[in-house]
C-alpha cells in the first residue's frame, strides 16, 4: 500500500493528511498520519466488527479516564473502514516511551491500571462475541487454553 492510498483511507475517517510514513504494508499495514494530529493508522485482514468491538472498548475506557489509545470514527459512525479485505482503524496517537526495564515501582503500577480496567469493564456488557479460556474478563468458558468459544 502506498502513501497515496494511505491518504484515500484517511478521507473516509474525515482526515487529510499532510506527510504520511508507512513502518508496514504488506500483510498488516502500519502507518504514521499527520494532519492538524498525528494519527497512527492499522490495516489487516481480520473481521470488520470484531475491530468495531475493540474500539468501542477503548472508547469506554476513556470516558472513564483510562490512557487508552483514542479512535477515529469514519463519516458513517463507524470506528473501522474496511477496503479491499483490509478492515483499518485510525487512532490518535498518544505519548509515550519504550519501556528498557521494569522496576517493582512499574508493576505495581500496570497492576492498579489492570485493575482498573476490570472495574470500568465489570461496569458494561462486553463488546466482544468470542470468549476465550484464558480471557480475563469474560471468565472461563473451558479449561482448555486458548480455545475460542461463542458466548452470545
Amino acid at each position: 500500500m502506498d502513501t497515496e492510498r494511505i491518504s484515500a483511507v484517511c478521507i473516509n475517517f474525515n482526515i487529510q493528511a499532510e506527510e504520511v510514513e508507512i513502518f508496514r504494508s504488506s500483510e498488516k499495514i502500519l502507518a504514521e498520519v499527520k494532519s492538524i494530529s498525528t494519527y497512527v493508522l492499522k490495516g489487516e485482514r481480520v473481521e470488520s466488527f470484531y475491530w468495531e468491538a475493540c474500539c468501542q472498548y477503548a472508547e469506554r475506557l476513556v470516558e472513564n479516564g483510562m490512557n487508552v489509545a483514542r479512535y477515529v470514527k469514519t463519516s458513517s459512525g463507524s470506528h473501522v473502514y474496511a477496503e479491499d479485505g483490509l478492515v483499518f482503524t485510525l487512532e490518535k496517537e498518544l505519548p509515550g516511551y519504550e519501556l528498557t526495564y521494569v522496576t517493582e515501582e512499574l508493576l505495581s503500577e500496570i497492576g492498579s491500571l489492570l485493575g482498573k480496567q476490570h472495574l470500568i469493564s465489570a461496569q458494561f456488557k462486553s463488546p466482544f462475541t468470542t470468549g476465550t479460556s484464558w480471557s480475563m474478563f469474560g471468565g472461563n468458558d473451558t479449561e482448555t487454553l486458548g480455545i475460542m468459544m461463542k458466548t452470545n
